[in-house]
Parts: structure tokens; C-alpha cells; sequence
């Protein structure tokens, strides 16, 4: 118990170590920025709402007013009411969103961790392998961010220590509810996060005929409603929350938020070319590091090879973890485009495949799994890997995409001293977005996504001051959005010029 209590702690100090040599302590207060600034502040707007217009739970909104008042939702938005509730003690800050996922993510690598050490019987490969999540540069950024996916990977890591619980006793109904919680509440996160628990589902349905096969074999030793519910109630409560917010965005006239799949066989070749293109040439260098992200194919041949063939479990394991990976890869193919956060749940493919590598190397030659010099060289690939996660890490956080929105950060101040009080609404021109520029004023309004470009715009600035718009934001560098008439009509108050930002009262 003292060795396991301190291999816990030397794990637990090892996240923290990594934490600040991903330079954590320094991004807590940022705000949203680089890559995906768009997506995360989507999410950052709906606590804010939550915040400043309603803590109706199951009335999640935008800043943005499209539909009616920018109702609008898709996953389960537990984190940001979470960080709304914090809003109502200690004040708004985007902090209090960072913290919630950063504590989702230690929580379950930790058990990733237990899992892993579960099922190799070694504490040090089942820390190197699991910390090896914490040097994909997608898992550095995202797990301390604003988007639902690593919380999500998350979870799933707690309900894969509970299946394997689950799989060492064959007997624990316990162990089997708490990993349908898990998945479950993985679901309503992020329902794409299911990737691992249908490769579960497989993998528990093709051994479920592997036994009935031998003889003398009864399902009478395995608690069957326990199994009953893993295999339908995270599939279920994930439908109905997503059947909920199909509703609910049909009902408020939004279809801003993707709610279904997007298939490779559904795209035009030319399309499927430009996913293949993004994916070699902006995102698989973010996924892990380059070198071992090459090996992998070998990896997974030697996995393979060095399986007995007796023993019928890991066969099965990566058997349908690659099933899924395959299915979950083309059935949402074209969101590779733009989302690299889609490759996420793709992170357990090298974990399962070295953790069931270093099972079959102790059955074979226990001389090698035990080698000091083995272990060293395992730990210099985790070292070069973590060095490669910040490198890749900084470049992302220079590549901002999104970097003129930087105007906005932290200007409330000079609206609230030129009379644009927090409940007047804002047409931000410039801002393609849904809504960056406002999460960063703090206002409501309109941005350049909801409005024509730019013949018809008159008629779309005209549509906005009826429904309560009383100011209008200009980018200096987006002056073509707006046609010459609308700005003859419109640009004539002029009240102030910040960053390049001219703000007219309409």
C-alpha cells in the first residue's frame, strides 16, 4: 500500500510537472485564442449567458442574435453552468472554464493511469504510458481550454478502469454501473467520445461467443442488468439529450451547432482531397509526436505477432478498438477540415496498442519487461515526446488565426465610458464569427456571419436596429463588408477609435 500510495503521489507530481513545462501557470488567465478561437468561444459564450441573461439550464444561448435571441445549443453544457455558478460567487472570469477542464483531465488520466498499471501489473509503464497522452499537443492545448472534447476523453479513461475492473472479476455489477455512469455522462459531454465504449461493446459481444462456445459455460455468473444497462443507457441518455437540443435549436430557428454526421461517402472528391490535405499537412503533426506517430503501423503489426495465440482477449481489444477507429474516422471524415479536436478520441489507439505490447513482452521475456535499460529507453521516447508537445504546442499558440479579435480583449471599459452600456446591442462588422468579438466586449448583437456581403447589407443593418441594435463596430480592415450606401446611412455618429475598431451609434 506505501508503494502504491507513492507511485500515485510521483504520478500526481508528474502532471503538475508537465503542467508548468507546458507554461499552464501562465495561460490560466488568457483569454480564448490561437487555434479555434471561434469554437472556444462558443462555449465561453454560453456560460456568459448563463451568467448575465438566464441560469435556465436547458436554455443554453449565444451571444450572437440569430434565431430567436441566439437560443441555441448542442453538447451538454454542464461545464459552462458550472462556470457560470463560479461566475456568481467570485465574479466572471474565463479562468474558472480552464480550471473545471483541467480538473475533468487530471482526474481521468489518473485513472487512465490505475488502468494501465492495471493491466500491465507495473506502476512505471503504466504512468509513461498514460502520461503519454499529456505530450499530444492536441491533448496540451484542449485539456486546458474551452471545448467539451478532452472532459469528455476524459471520462471515458474512468470507464475504461472500470471495465477492466469489471473484465479481471467477471462478477462486479458495481464496477460495470459506475462505467456506464461514466460513459454516459462522456456522452452528453461529447457524444463523438463513444468511440471507445462501442469498441467495449465489441469487444464484450465477441467474447460473450467466444465462451458460449466452450463447454460448461453460463452467463449465470455475470450480473446481467448491470451488463444490460452498460449496453444501452450511455446510448440512450445520449440520444435524448441529443434529440432535446435538435428540438430545441428547430424550435428557436437555429441550425448553427453540427448535430448529426458528415460522412466521406457523402463529399465531392475534390473535398475529400482538400480533408486528406489538411490532415497530412496541418493537423497529424499535432496529434503525437511525428516519429512515433510513423511507427504506430509497425507497432500495431508487432502487437500482432507477439499475441499468443491462445490467448483471445487482446486479439479482440485491437481488433475492434481499430473497428471503431476506422468506423468513427469516415463517419465523421469531413469535419477533419477545420476541427483537428475530432482526432481526440483517437488518442487511446497508441495507448491500448503499447499497453498490450508490454503485456505480451512479460509473458514472453519477463527479463525484458523488468530491464532497467528498457525502462530508460522507454523513458527517453517519453521525454523527446513531451519536448516535441511543447515545441508543437508554442507554434499553434503563435498561429492565431483569429488575431485581429485581439482588438477586442479587455475594452469593456472604454464602452462603458462612452455611454455602451452592458444591455445595448452591437453589430460587429468584420467579425465572421459567431460571436468573438462580442464575447469579448461583453455585449449581444450581430456579427458580418449573419449579415449580407455586402450589396445587401443595408437592408440586414436596417433588420438589426428594429430588433434593438444601437451600435454598430467597424473593423478599419473590413471596410468592404459594408457598401457605400450603408456606410453614407449608417457611419455618421462616429463615438470612438480603439485598436483600430470604430464604434458609430446608430
Amino acid at each position: 500500500m506505501l508503494k502504491k500510495n507513492f507511485f500515485n503521489l510521483l504520478f500526481i507530481g508528474a502532471l503538475l510537472f508537465l503542467s508548468l513545462v507546458y507554461s499552464y501557470h501562465r495561460e490560466l488567465f488568457r483569454h480564448p485564442h490561437a487555434i479555434h478561437t471561434w469554437r472556444q468561444c462558443d462555449g465561453a459564450q454560453i456560460a456568459l449567458n448563463y451568467y448575465q441573461q438566464s441560469m435556465n439550464f436547458f436554455e443554453p444561448r449565444l451571444s450572437l442574435y440569430i434565431g430567436n435571441e441566439g437560443k441555441m445549443g448542442a453538447e451538454f453544457p454542464i461545464i459552462y453552468y458550472a462556470a457560470a455558478c463560479l461566475y456568481k460567487i467570485f465574479g466572471f472570469h474565463d479562468c474558472f472554464i480552464r480550471l473545471i477542464s483541467l480538473c475533468f483531465f487530471f482526474t481521468g488520466i489518473f485513472f487512465l493511469y490505475k488502468t494501465i498499471s492495471l493491466f500491465t501489473e507495473d506502476e512505471f509503464y503504466g504512468a509513461v504510458l498514460s502520461l503519454m497522452v499529456f505530450t499530444s499537443p492536441l491533448i496540451i492545448d484542449y485539456a486546458f481550454n474551452f471545448l467539451p472534447d478532452v472532459p469528455a476523453l476524459s471520462l471515458t479513461f474512468i470507464g475504461y478502469y472500470y471495465c477492466l475492473v469489471f473484465f479481471k472479476s467477471e462478477k462486479s455489477g458495481a464496477s460495470l454501473w459506475k462505467a456506464t455512469f461514466f460513459f454516459a455522462f462522456a456522452g452528453l459531454l461529447k457524444p463523438t467520445s463513444l468511440m471507445g465504449y462501442f469498441a467495449i461493446i465489441g469487444i464484450m459481444l465477441l467474447q460473450s461467443i467466444y465462451l458460449w462456445r466452450k463447454e460448461n459455460f453460463s452467463f449465470s455468473k455475470f450480473p446481467l442488468k448491470a451488463l444490460i444497462g452498460f449496453c444501452t443507457l450511455p446510448v440512450l441518455i445520449t440520444g435524448i439529450w441529443v434529440s432535446y437540443m435538435k428540438h430545441y435549436n428547430v424550435a428557436n430557428d437555429n441550425t448553427y451547432f453540427l448535430m448529426t454526421t458528415r460522412p466521406y461517402w457523402e463529399m465531392a472528391p475534390d473535398a475529400i482531397a482538400e480533408v486528406w490535405d489538411w490532415l497530412h499537412h496541418r493537423w497529424m503533426h499535432a496529434f503525437t509526436y511525428r516519429g512515433f506517430l510513423y511507427a504506430l503501423p509497425f507497432v500495431y503489426l508487432l502487437s500482432w505477432i507477439l499475441i499468443n495465440r491462445n490467448t483471445f482477449r487482446p486479439a479482440v481489444w485491437l481488433l475492434m478498438v481499430i473497428a471503431q477507429g476506422v468506423a468513427y474516422f469516415f463517419l465523421f471524415f469531413a469535419q477533419f477540415k477545420f476541427h483537428d479536436y475530432y482526432l481526440l478520441p483517437f488518442i487511446i489507439i497508441p495507448v491500448v496498442l503499447g499497453s498490450i505490447i508490454v503485456v505480451q513482452i512479460k509473458n514472453r521475456n519477463a527479463y525484458m519487461f523488468h530491464s532497467l535499460y528498457v525502462k530508460g529507453m522507454v523513458f527517453l521516447l517519453f521525454c523527446s515526446m513531451v519536448y516535441y508537445g511543447r515545441k508543437v504546442n508554442a507554434t499553434r499558440d503563435f498561429h492565431d488565426g483569429w488575431s485581429y479579435c485581439q482588438a477586442f480583449y479587455d475594452i469593456e471599459p472604454e464602452l462603458l465610458k462612452h455611454g455602451i452600456n452592458k444591455e445595448d446591442k452591437i453589430i460587429s462588422i468584420g467579425d465572421g464569427s459567431s460571436g468573438i468579438s462580442l464575447y469579448f466586449m461583453n455585449r449581444r448583437g450581430w456579427t458580418s456571419m449573419t449579415l449580407s456581403h455586402p450589396a445587401a447589407v443595408e437592408t440586414d443593418i436596417e433588420d438589426c436596429i428594429v430588433k434593438g441594435a444601437k451600435y454598430l463596430a467597424l473593423d478599419t480592415q473590413a471596410e468592404d463588408h459594408i457598401s457605400t450606401r450603408a456606410k453614407e446611412k449608417y457611419l455618421k455618429n462616429e463615438i470612438m477609435l480603439i485598436n483600430g475598431i470604430k464604434f458609430y451609434k446608430l
